[in-house]
């Protein structure tokens, strides 16, 4: 029976520096290969809240793509238009 979603977050271990990840959970000694991750539940490490692990959500310590800040100008834009939408008093214009 399945107790919790996991948390997990990268390590390397021996020599070769082998990619797994494990659950942070205390308690928890789940282990999983980096190439099987993709499709997993997981916490994310912002939030809390649990989302599955897509390929481009890989990271050290994986967080939804509701936290991933894009860098770039389409990004931004789109930022503003949810708080335009949202009714949120910004001075900026789009």
């Amino acid at each position: 029976m399945k107790q919790h979603v996991h948390k997990y977050i990268k390590h390397r271990l021996g020599k070769n520096k082998y990619e797994v990840f494990r659950c942070a959970i205390p308690g928890c000694v789940h282990f999983i290969t980096a190439s099987l991750i993709v499709g997993r539940e997981s916490v994310c490490w912002r939030c809390g809240r649990i989302f599955v692990i897509s390929p481009n959500l890989i990271r050290k310590k994986p967080h939804c793509s509701a936290c991933t800040r894009r860098k770039d100008k389409l990004g931004d834009l789109a930022d503003k238009f949810v708080k335009l939408l949202s009714g949120e008093q910004t001075n900026e214009t789009i």
